[in-house]
């Protein structure tokens, strides 16, 4: 069994040892695990993690703090570290190729924005400045993006439809407006989540009335878009 002193040199030689420790505060070393409390994060709130690996420390900072720019400490006392270990080199916060996909299709849509945006040069600058693990050649042209439009809303769908099914009772809500001398349907579904007991809601169409605004015509409409999603 290891003796008092060797415990407190093995956490001297990972969380006080490590080069980012000065973002937690120490509060609490109980046997194999160290208790911490991020500077950065308000409140109390207390991280654990292992007295022979900062993993989980790591993996807070880059979950809760990507945005912001970390710099490494010499433990001994000096703040920054001009030549940076690989180990370290592994702290820069990048995003996944599908993180980023997300993020501008994401972007697109709820500003609603002309899909031949992810062609304009001032926008790709941006991309461009953004450090990421993958190729990003696919935003080079809307042909692209559009066919990645496309699997999103394949798989959210999908997902809806699943959802739908495992519902006892759901609700819609339809509404019909014009905008520039065209009609337009919407319709929005509505439920309680039996998991947490909180109101959700998904928009599940937003199509293109022709003609007049008759019962049938509606009718017709509303039915077809139920029945898409098996309601």
């Amino acid at each position: 069994m290891a003796t008092a002193s060797e415990k407190q040199a093995q956490l001297t030689l990972t969380f006080e040892g490590w080069r980012y420790s000065h973002y937690f505060e120490l509060v609490d070393n109980k046997g194999k695990n160290v208790s911490v409390r991020c500077t950065l994060c308000p409140g109390q709130k207390l991280l654990s993690t292992a007295v022979n690996s900062t993993a989980n420390l790591i993996k807070h900072l880059r979950g809760k703090h990507a945005s912001m720019k970390l710099v490494a400490q010499d433990p001994r006392g000096n703040e920054d570290i001009s030549s940076p270990s690989p180990k370290q080199l592994k702290l820069q916060f990048l995003l996944s190729k599908q993180e980023l996909d997300k993020l501008v299709a994401s972007f697109i849509v709820e500003e609603m924005l002309p899909i031949n945006t992810v062609e304009s040069p001032t926008f790709r600058k941006i991309l461009s400045k953004i450090p990421i693990t993958g190729d990003r050649r696919q935003w080079s042209d809307r042909k692209t993006f559009t066919g990645y439009l496309d699997e999103c809303y394949l798989k959210m769908e999908s997902e809806l439809k699943k959802t739908f099914e495992s519902l006892p009772y759901l609700s819609t809500t339809a509404d019909i407006w014009s905008s520039h001398n065209r009609s337009f349907l919407g319709i929005t579904v509505h439920w309680i989540n039996p998991c947490n007991f909180k109101r959700e809601k998904a928009a599940i169409a937003c199509k293109r009335i022709k003609g007049r605004h008759t019962y049938d015509v509606i009718g017709f409409e509303m039915e077809q878009i139920h029945s898409a999603f098996g309601l």
